[in-house]
């Protein structure tokens, strides 16, 4: 299992670097809506505890959710099917749910949540309560998410890297695999 993550860690920062060309045009949302995407399946990956979150067919449950933007969200939700069957070795599977409907996965095991659209500070709120209450990656693409309280997001300086906040990750009891940790950029 540790070779596999060190594996999705190398990948990850592989194509991170080789994204390095379109990051200094990242300043529009949907340029980083699609960085976001090609990172979110490998940090999803780097829970510890992925393998206790399958769902009964034992697949991996992600979750795109959107507040009012449903189109934004269905179009992220076939990207991340396009380019992600398996994470690590357990099957994927990818939904999109509303912001207001998240209680309705509260029984469900879930692998992680993407955040399709930027969120006004209580909604924001309201998802990260969902994500410590689920113990699971909840990952916003959008700028200062992740100094806000959202578990992982990502860090755009010389070069790409995971961003993720150390509280949020307290607080839901999510572990990350170490190399992940050495490799993202830690917000108090």
């Amino acid at each position: 299992m540790i070779i596999i993550s060190k594996f999705l860690i190398y990948i990850l920062i592989f194509y991170l670097n080789i994204m390095l060309f379109f990051v200094f045009a990242a300043d529009d949302k949907q340029d980083l809506i699609h960085l976001g995407i090609k990172m979110f399946p490998a940090m999803v990956g780097g829970d510890l505890d992925l393998h206790l979150k399958r769902n009964a067919a034992g697949n991996v449950l992600l979750l795109v959710v959107f507040a009012n933007h449903s189109v934004a969200a269905d179009e992220i939700v076939k990207r991340l099917q396009g380019m992600t069957s398996f994470i690590l070795t357990y099957p994927v599977e990818v939904r999109h749910a509303r912001l207001n409907q998240l209680d309705d996965f509260i029984d469900q095991s879930l692998g992680g949540v993407f955040l399709s659209e930027p969120l006004a500070d209580a909604d924001r709120a309201l998802l990260r309560q969902f994500g410590m209450r689920k113990s699971i990656l909840i990952f916003s693409p959008f700028a200062r998410d992740v100094q806000e309280g959202i578990t992982a997001g990502l860090f755009i300086a010389t070069q790409v890297k995971p961003a993720l906040n150390r509280l949020a990750l307290q607080e839901s009891g999510l572990r990350m695999n170490p190399l992940f940790l050495k490799a993202a950029k830690i917000y108090p």
